[in-house]
């Protein structure tokens, strides 16, 4: 794990700098708008991750090659952590969607094209775990 993703404040200035970088209006690539899609995705049992990076593992575990996700962060719903992450492109979403079908640790609860405010909504988000 990188060292500035392990510091509160370190990541709360890289996730201001990055939105600030997607406001601006040289989002482009290739001539096309970059668009980013924010993935939900939860643990299948018998897997039960307890913390944020236990969940994070077993997504890295099988991660894409050459895709770019970012901004991952996670919520307890009904006593059991529930992933969101971001990933760019259509090509990147596609990647990460067959992933997480061929899983026998995640399971795909939905993907969405991202607004801003959707956006501004998730890098807000805490790691909460269900380690007490």
């Amino acid at each position: 794990m990188r060292a500035d993703w392990a510091d509160e404040e370190k990541q709360k200035e890289k996730d201001r700098q990055w939105l600030e970088g997607q406001r601006q209006p040289q989002g482009r690539s290739q001539g096309r708008e970059t668009v980013t899609y924010i993935m939900c995705f939860e643990p299948e049992p018998p897997f039960a991750p307890r913390t944020a990076r236990e969940l994070l593992q077993a997504f890295n575990d099988n991660h894409p090659q050459r895709v770019r996700t970012h901004h991952f962060r996670t919520r307890v719903v009904d006593e059991r952590l529930v992933g969101y992450i971001c990933v760019d492109r259509d090509g990147g979403k596609e990647a990460v969607v067959k992933m997480l079908e061929a899983s026998d640790q995640l399971k795909l609860i939905k993907v969405h094209e991202a607004s801003q405010q959707d956006l501004d909504r998730l890098y807000k988000m805490g790691q909460p775990s269900l380690s007490r």
